[in-house]
């Protein structure tokens, strides 16, 4: 018999094997995203015979929609026991999670989907691609070029203003001020960078004008998500970052549609999905939907990767 609920604390262990077998993580990673991340409030899991088979988290989040402010919630780490797939178990839990956060005022839930496969799946749940991403990846030659470097002298680029979490989210609004997108809380933010700095030997490079969230993906290359600058600073702070990580192969620059900077550079992606929960939310998210163009496209930002 299967049961949908919210989890409690005498369900860490298994939830912590559930999604180890998923996702194949070691414990140790298991641990940084429960110690720093995991909340029980906000955690759904479904059993079936007593065992839980299907586990999800939902963050509680915000996101800018014109000139309202949503109250929604981002679906993360929703994974099934390989033997219990395609039974409909995880289908039904993501409707029991939305339902009680809908319940509970929530206008929206949105996510990350991992592959082309998942993207059908929710799709059929009702989800839709929202946010897009911009993606410019460019050879060590060409990213020395893009920073205006004529030689190497750069090592002392590193020292200068470090932002704070509270100054990058208000930057962050600042920058993308007319455009639709989520907003991050402090908590967001300083876990994202730590968890680029525990798991891929980067972190937050910024200055005054703005940041980038540094690591590396493979040897020798290098993704900066969520580069978010004002015009003015932007070349400064991609020499910074070159600085602080040079010589690398590649390197791959996230951004939002509208930076400015990389008009005539990079492609755009969908990178992220939304369900309406309210129906004053589902009439600005489809207004949205059809009035975009690539400079206003809502942009997730901070995603958990």
């Amino acid at each position: 018999m299967e049961t949908y609920t919210k989890a409690n604390l005498t369900m860490t262990e298994e939830i912590t094997k559930v999604t180890m077998a998923c996702f194949g993580d070691p414990i140790w990673v298991l641990r940084f995203f429960f110690k720093e991340r995991f909340d029980m409030n906000n955690c759904y899991v479904c059993t079936v015979d007593g065992k839980i088979v299907s586990v999800l988290h939902a963050l509680k989040s915000k996101i800018k929609v014109g000139r309202e402010t949503l109250n929604a919630v981002y679906i993360y780490g929703a994974c099934t026991l390989s033997e219990y797939r395609n039974r409909g178990y995880m289908t039904n839990l993501l409707k029991f999670a939305n339902d009680a956060y809908s319940k509970m005022g929530y206008e929206c839930s949105f996510l990350v989907p991992e592959s082309d496969k998942l993207i059908r799946f929710y799709s059929n749940l009702g989800y839709k691609n929202f946010f897009k991403i911009k993606r410019i990846e460019m050879t060590r030659k060409e990213m020395m070029e893009l920073c205006g470097f004529e030689g190497s002298d750069f090592k002392d680029l590193n020292s200068g203003s470090l932002l704070t979490s509270y100054q990058i989210e208000n930057l962050r609004q600042e920058v993308y001020k007319n455009q639709c997108g989520v907003v991050y809380s402090e908590k967001d933010i300083d876990f994202a960078g730590k968890l680029y700095e525990f798991f891929s030997s980067g972190g937050i490079v910024s200055n005054s004008c703005g940041y980038g969230i540094c690591g590396f993906i493979s040897t020798g290359e290098l993704k900066i998500r969520d580069f978010t600058c004002k015009f003015s600073g932007t070349t400064d702070l991609l020499r910074k970052i070159y600085s602080r990580f040079p010589g690398q192969q590649r390197y791959m620059i996230e951004t939002s549609p509208s930076t400015a900077f990389f008009k005539d550079l990079g492609e755009c992606y969908n990178y992220g999905m939304i369900l309406p929960l309210s129906e004053l939310s589902a009439e600005l998210i489809e207004m949205w939907r059809l009035s975009l163009s690539g400079l206003n496209a809502p942009y997730l930002g901070i995603s958990l990767e």
